[in-house]
């Protein structure tokens, strides 16, 4: 293990996402016209949900017309204003903490973290601590819609799509075997043990035909065991990472859920190679093979064209269409673009006798390989049809830059990396502290990859896009600075990229399909609405990036109901409130950086706020407590025995934070969280969200080093 990755794990390093930060704060766009609606009406859609570019994302403005002025650091004792419960928490608090407050304007206080943000924020509130809403609290409430939508979609719509697609698919393909007397028996059986493994995994209780059965249960056991790093698939004959498919999320043993994820990871990682060994490098078997394969993947995709087979085509659009809105389009061939090469090719797959005709699917097979390659690595080369192929998500894709080129050679690539791609200045300085070895060619490469990033209005294609753009904004310097003293420091610079590594954990947690609990069919009722005592109270001021944390909120729950993927939303739901909450920290963070007062609903709005986020948390996944910590995987390292590199959420900490309140200009101390994020090197498959937290419950895990100049507490060394 290299330098770096001794120096890192088991905290490591930090951060985020999209763009360079002169992108983050460019000009802002005029204006928009009126927004269409959030919720519309089921598909076809209207005109109006849909952005010019087809990705359900319309901008949020954020008008700031004020420049507000920095405050001068350090300050002194009598600048910062200890309101109520304040002063006790002031006097209680070590004195590194309140010299940190006094130089930078801030401090994080470790030691006493707590799983759950609703219960630090309404501590605050009952001790009438004046409380602030941090970017890591907004981040996770965008998390909590995000989830609950994506939750329905694959409960009411999604699986039931997947068991509908695997069962016609499976059926049709058994019976046109059955009639077959030529050279298409290859291509069939592995058709049918393809469709016949995801539908084993999907529903235990099917048995398959005998002559598929032996090969179809050695795969199902592989994917339940987890099986090797890499190992032949007994039903296609072609090598599978098999570890990569064990569970993610919050998925456990004996969740309904599980079959489905496990079905829907085999169609995105099981391939139909169209190359052999001597059609291109990295090809799989001989030339035979590869034409059964290609034969394999028409059949197949055939079925999935409406006027072949209108309930499987329907069946694959209402899985494909929600997961191209969440991650991009497939990075391998999908199956329909594969059918666009045959038609070129003049191959009518309407009619299985065409697919016999040697001299025309080899056409498809050299159009195929000439179409494009993967852009991610996972382990199988060439090219190849994946029924649900994953995406080439952009930060997947720099991180591989990196560790693929000389600047990053012997080590795993991690969020250090990632945010100077985005231009994280801070980030570029942590990576040269805690690798000063590093490749003298480390900047070309970066120079490289940035060259290649789409320019910011094509960034929105998925909602993985316009998390990354959110993140990356908040990385850049906000309109608003001048109302957070702390703004101009180098180490609030670091904490926001320790919270952007905290976001891009969320959002790739979201992007894996499959992968979280359904909402219990009955959720406890919303408390009856009723005021709350006033409270003292702030939004850490950063419209922009908030802005954008609105607009992926809204793209998301504008595009999964003009997909079919989720109904409107019942007032109640936990994504409406927790848009609501957005909205309403933006009117407040809008207040704060135009020097305004807050208004009489504005005010009452953020009382509410600690008890909505508790409310939030308990109607999340009641069975699993309301812990949000969670894990996800972002990057793959198959260079030797398999390890991951996994980013994480910690527990909430206590943050010190003074900012200026409108109007009055007098600097108020106030509370708020900081979740710690977490990054290391995991040996074997990515982990699950509860084996992270009996993780965490046996030995909690230390912030990186690099957070030093603003903990305080232990750090990692």
């Amino acid at each position: 293990m290299t330098a770096r990755t001794t120096k890192l794990a088991p905290a490591t390093l930090g951060a985020a996402l999209v763009a360079l930060a002169a992108c983050a704060v460019d000009a802002r766009p005029p204006r928009p016209p009126p927004r269409p609606p959030v919720f519309a009406a089921a598909p076809p859609p209207s005109p109006k949900m849909v952005a010019v570019d087809g990705s359900y994302y319309v901008p949020v403005d954020a008008n700031v017309k004020v420049v507000i002025p920095p405050s001068d650091l350090p300050l002194s004792d009598d600048q910062i204003a200890r309101l109520e419960g304040a002063e006790g928490r002031w006097a209680r608090s070590p004195e590194l903490a309140r010299e940190r407050v006094r130089r930078g304007g801030f401090a994080v206080l470790t030691g006493n973290g707590r799983p759950r943000l609703g219960e630090l924020y309404v501590a605050l509130r009952d001790a009438r601590v004046p409380f602030v809403i941090t970017m890591d609290a907004m981040i996770q409430v965008a998390h909590f819609a995000i989830d609950r939508m994506l939750a329905e979609a694959e409960s009411k719509t999604m699986t039931p799509a997947l068991m509908a697609l695997l069962t016609r698919v499976g059926r049709r393909l058994d019976a046109e075997s059955a009639k077959v007397t030529t050279d298409l028996d290859v291509a069939y059986d592995a058709a049918r043990g393809l469709v016949g493994v995801g539908r084993a995994l999907v529903d235990p209780t099917w048995e398959p035909a005998p002559d598929l059965a032996q090969a179809i249960s050695a795969d199902v056991r592989a994917v339940a065991n987890g099986g090797a790093s890499v190992q032949v698939s007994a039903s296609l004959g072609v090598p599978i990472d098999f570890a990569l498919l064990a569970p993610q999320g919050a998925l456990a043993a004996g969740d309904t859920q599980l079959g489905a994820y496990r079905a829907a990871a085999w169609l995105g990682a099981a391939p139909l190679a169209l190359a052999s060994r001597a059609d291109a490098e990295g090809g799989t078997g001989d030339v035979y093979q590869a034409r059964s394969r290609t034969r394999a993947a028409l059949l197949l995709a055939r079925l999935l064209q409406p006027d072949v087979d209108p309930t499987a085509a329907e069946a694959f659009d209402a899985i494909a269409r929600p997961l191209a809105l969440l991650r991009g389009p497939s990075d391998d061939l999908s199956p329909r673009e594969l059918l666009a090469l045959a038609k070129v090719a003049k191959v009518d797959v309407r009619s299985v006798e065409a697919v016999q005709n040697v001299s025309r699917i080899d056409k498809v097979r050299r159009a195929a390989t000439r179409a494009r390659q993967a852009r991610i690595l996972d382990g199988v080369p060439g090219v190849q049809v994946r029924l649900l192929g994953g995406a080439a998500a952009p930060d997947a894709e720099v991180l591989q830059a990196f560790v693929g080129s000389a600047a990053a050679a012997h080590t795993l690539p991690g969020g250090l990396d990632l945010a100077t791609w985005l231009g994280a200045s801070e980030a570029r300085s942590i990576v040269r502290e805690v690798e000063p070895d590093e490749s003298p060619e480390y900047d070309a490469v970066l120079a490289a990859q940035l060259q290649r990033r789409p320019p910011e209005a094509d960034r929105h294609g998925s909602l993985v896009w316009t998390g990354l753009g959110a993140l990356s904004s908040y990385l850049g310097a906000s309109t608003a600075d001048g109302a957070l003293p702390a703004a101009s420091t180098w180490a609030w610079r670091r904490r926001k990229v320790e919270v952007a590594l905290g976001g891009w954990a969320t959002l790739r947690h979201d992007a894996v399909p499959f992968s979280r609990l359904p909402s219990p069919k009955s959720l406890p009722a919303a408390p009856p609405t009723s005021k709350v005592a006033p409270a003292i109270g702030f939004v850490e001021p950063h419209p922009d990036a908030i802005a954008r944390l609105v607009a992926l909120v809204e793209q998301a729950a504008r595009g999964l109901v003009a997909v079919g993927a989720i109904e409107r939303p019942p007032a109640g739901s936990v994504a409406l409130l927790a848009l609501d909450l957005l909205r309403a920290c933006l009117a407040v963070a809008l207040r704060e950086a135009n020097d305004e007062p807050l208004e009489a609903e504005q005010a009452q709005a953020l009382a509410e706020m600690p008890g909505r986020l508790l409310e939030f948390e308990a109607r999340l996944a009641p069975s699993r407590g309301g812990d949000r910590t969670l894990v996800a995987g972002v990057h793959e390292d198959r260079s030797g025995a398999l390890r991951v590199v996994e980013v994480a959420t910690g527990v909430v900490d206590e943050m010190f934070l003074v900012v200026r309140e409108p109007r009055t200009g007098r600097l108020v101390l106030t509370v708020g969280a900081s979740l710690a994020a977490h990054e290391w090197i995991e040996p074997g498959p990515p982990i699950t969200d509860s084996a992270y937290r009996a993780r965490l419950g046996a030995r909690p895990l230390l912030r990186a080093s690099w957070t030093s100049p603003y903990v305080v507490g232990p750090v990692t060394n």
